[in-house]
């Protein structure tokens, strides 16, 4: 069957101040301010993904559940919203879950490689910095999640690669690109034998 890759969404892309801009096939994201985009697939599988910093200032990767934009978008600055339901690691090295500041990891700058691994079975998710693991953020139990990179504030450039080019360093054991062919089977393989006519 045909893989169909990840990219940055569009669509739940958000700017609380200015407008962020997607491009390279929707794998760079760049802004002024302060904004994000998240993975065009949820996740439901060992996953692993790796971000490029391009320029340092304020950006931040992470993972989020799919909830909807507006609250996504607050959740992102640790505000309000979901809050719960996104983790952050910004270049400055500071990891939060939603509001509240979960770790401190090493900072990172332009040409560094951000890997992130998420699993389910945990479920948690685990960043990498040029291959050397930081530590790893418990997630909540049930929760559907996607890729996410952003801004908190400023000039900041990343680009994502989610499988479509070869990754920089090994994924971790067990853990596959973000694509169609990945995902595991659905329970519910046919959806129309639920519904009456």
């Amino acid at each position: 069957p045909t893989k169909n890759f990840c990219t940055l969404s569009p669509i739940e892309s958000f700017s609380v101040a200015g407008t962020g801009t997607l491009s390279n096939g929707s794998l760079t994201w760049s802004h002024t301010n302060t904004g994000g985009s998240s993975g065009t697939i949820v996740m439901n599988g060992k996953t692993y993904w790796e971000t490029t910093c391009n320029v340092s200032v304020s950006s931040y990767v992470g993972i989020i559940r799919n909830i909807v934009p507006s609250s996504a978008s607050a959740a992102a600055q640790g505000i309000t919203g979901d809050h719960t339901g996104f983790v952050f690691y910004n270049s400055g090295g500071a990891v939060y879950k939603g509001a509240t500041l979960e770790d401190t990891y090493a900072t990172w700058a332009a040409g560094d490689v951000m890997g992130c691994a998420y699993d389910p079975t945990v479920p948690d998710v685990e960043f990498f910095k040029n291959n050397v693991s930081e530590g790893s953020i418990a997630l909540d139990a049930g929760d559907d999640y996607q890729p996410w990179v952003g801004c908190a504030a400023n000039t900041c450039n990343v680009t994502a690669n989610f499988g479509q080019s070869a990754f920089t360093y090994t994924p971790p054991t067990g853990f596959k690109a973000l694509n169609t062919s990945n995902l595991t089977t659905p329970t519910i393989l046919d959806g129309t034998a639920n519904f009456q006519t």
